[in-house]
């Protein structure tokens, strides 16, 4: 499997690039949940085990399949209601996040609990990790883009001197008259 689509109707298809005539596989992730018609948000396979695959879904939920199997692994539920714009893998060996609109979840991959919820004053359009750091870029529909600096998932880039601190790249940011990009 080298890549995979979410649906409006609630299918995630997944493609071979040699082959694009009709996919070669297709998960009805609505018929997991309650919902009739609950569209694919977005997809997301694992880094390290390509079997693993997740969907987040327009109604909150974050499925887990294992596509070996013919059923869910895990069905993670948002307290809020909002469609699962961001899903990220593999952080320190079994948290996912999985973001809405407001909030950005960290969660274990094995249960579905909660480890940490961070919320967010602008819409969150997507969130990506700097790779073996616990710093976050966070992209709004603010003017600028927003950072998080969580440590226990690991220390700053090596871009970032350890004397300066995450505040301070904001405050900077912020002290500009003009947009960041």
């Amino acid at each position: 499997v080298n890549f995979g689509t979410g649906t409006s109707t609630g299918l995630s298809q997944f493609w071979d690039p040699r082959s694009l005539k009709k996919p070669i596989g297709i998960l009805k992730t609505f018929m997991t949940l309650k919902h009739t018609i609950n569209p694919v948000s977005s997809i997301r396979f694992n880094n390290n085990y390509s079997h693993f695959c997740y969907t987040g879904q327009s109604q909150g939920e974050t499925v887990i399949f294992d596509l070996r199997s013919f059923g869910p692994i895990l069905v993670k539920k948002n307290k809020r209601k909002e469609s699962i714009k961001t899903i990220r893998t593999n952080f320190n060996g079994n948290l996912i996040l999985s973001s809405n609109n407001e909030t950005i979840n960290l969660w274990n991959e094995k249960n579905g609990k909660t480890w940490k919820t961070i919320e967010i004053q602008s819409k969150i359009n997507h969130v990506c990790r700097i790779k073996n750091s616990g710093f976050f870029l966070i992209a709004t529909d603010g003017p600028f883009p927003e950072t998080k600096f969580l440590e226990n998932l690991g220390g700053s880039p090596f871009w970032i001197p350890k004397q300066f601190f995450v505040p301070r790249i904001q405050k900077k940011i912020l002290d500009q008259k003009k947009p960041f990009l």
